[in-house]
Formats: structure tokens, C-alpha cells, sequence
């Protein structure tokens, strides 16, 4: 697993360089948590947006369930919570322990497994796959990681990539091209050959977890 070294020289000057100095409060944390992600995922994008959401949410709403969700996405990815993360998560643990926190985690949990199938789908589409095949994937992964759960068919993640990343970008066509011009310049080849690897061995869905297919 992979983990942040706080003393890297790399580190160290984007840490003072960084635009985190024009913060303060919940936001230069929130800018922190985003500088040690791009640090430790090869500034992956939908990792880093849907962490630092979720500990906006958090800040907004209280639910400790979006900071266990931080937790679930750096584990899933194969690194170790950073610095700020592990920071959150003990304001969280003393937050539950003094019986301050509110909300559920089942609405949260359902929207955390939909993202990771929505960033396993984009970065397969980044290898080369067509939507089809991307959401097959995505639904085989969470058939095969939650099997007790009845969530979502492949047919309803297509539906879901088409409404977040064929919408119009900020710097290009769609959104899904913003992403991609960004993980041109700054995707390492380790993580590149990491989704390749992937979509070679994940299987395609199984009947029961297909739906009715959309055009992509």
C-alpha cells in the first residue's frame, strides 16, 4: 500500500507553493487533503474531487459516514489515508465517543459504491474500453465486492457515466475529456498499467447483473 512520505523534497515544495496558503480553516484542509492525494494517486481526479467532496459534506452536515467513505476510497486504491485524512477520522472517532455525529450510512454507502464504479468505469474507458464493456466491468466488481447487496446493473452505470461525464466539460467537449487531457500529463505509467491489468482480468457481469443495455 502505498504511503505518503511527509519528507519527500517534491512534497515539501508543493506543500509551500501550493494554493492551500490562501486558505484557512475547513478549506485549507480540504486543499491539504487534495495536495497529499495528488501526491500519493497520480493526481488520479475522480479520486481526489469525490474525497475532497466528501469532507466538504462532512464540514456541511456532520455525517461521519463521509469521512469512513475517504478511508474506504484510499484503501480501494490502493494507498494509505494521508496525514489529513487520519486527522479527520480521529475528529470523527472522538465526534462519535461524545455522541455528536448524525446521519446513517446506508444512503452514503450506496453513493460510495456507485463512485467507485463510476471511477473504476472511467479510467477502463481511459485503457481503451467502450462504455459497454466498462460498465460491464464496473457491475461485475461490485457483484463480486458486495455480494449481499443488490445495487447496481451495468445498464443503470451507463445511464449514471453518460449523466456525469458526457456532460459538457470546463476546458473540452464533454467532461470525461477534461479528465482524460488531465491524466495525459500527469498519470504515471505504474497506475496506467494498473487499470490495464484490470480490465484484462476483471470479468465481464453476469445476466443477473446486466440490465438492459444502453448505447455508449
Amino acid at each position: 500500500m502505498k504511503r505518503l512520505d511527509v519528507n519527500d523534497p517534491f512534497y515539501q515544495q508543493q506543500r509551500v507553493s501550493h494554493r492551500i496558503n490562501m486558505f484557512d480553516g475547513n478549506m485549507q484542509k480540504i486543499e491539504l487533503l487534495r495536495l497529499e492525494l495528488n501526491c500519493l494517486s497520480d493526481s488520479d481526479p475522480f479520486l481526489v474531487n469525490t474525497c475532497c467532496e466528501h469532507v466538504y459534506q462532512w464540514f456541511s452536515d456532520r455525517n461521519p459516514h463521509h469521512i469512513d467513505l475517504v478511508l474506504m476510497f484510499c484503501r480501494r486504491a490502493g494507498i494509505e489515508p494521508p496525514p489529513t485524512a487520519i486527522q479527520l477520522a480521529t475528529d470523527v472517532a472522538i465526534a462519535r465517543l461524545e455522541g455528536s455525529p448524525s446521519g446513517t450510512s446506508d444512503r452514503l454507502l450506496k453513493e460510495g459504491i456507485k463512485s467507485q464504479a463510476l471511477r473504476i468505469m472511467i479510467n477502463l474507458k481511459y485503457t481503451g474500453a467502450d462504455l459497454a464493456e466498462a460498465a460491464s466491468k464496473a457491475a461485475s466488481w461490485i457483484e463480486h465486492r458486495y455480494p449481499e447487496k443488490k445495487l447496481f446493473k451495468a445498464s443503470s452505470l451507463q445511464k449514471f457515466y453518460a449523466e456525469k461525464y458526457y456532460r459538457k466539460g470546463r476546458y473540452h467537449e464533454t467532461a470525461e475529456q477534461d479528465y482524460f487531457s488531465n491524466w495525459d500529463k500527469f498519470q504515471g505509467e505504474e497506475a496506467k498499467a494498473g487499470w490495464r491489468e484490470f480490465r484484462e482480468k476483471q470479468p465481464l457481469a453476469s445476466d443477473d447483473s446486466t440490465g438492459t443495455r444502453h448505447r455508449g
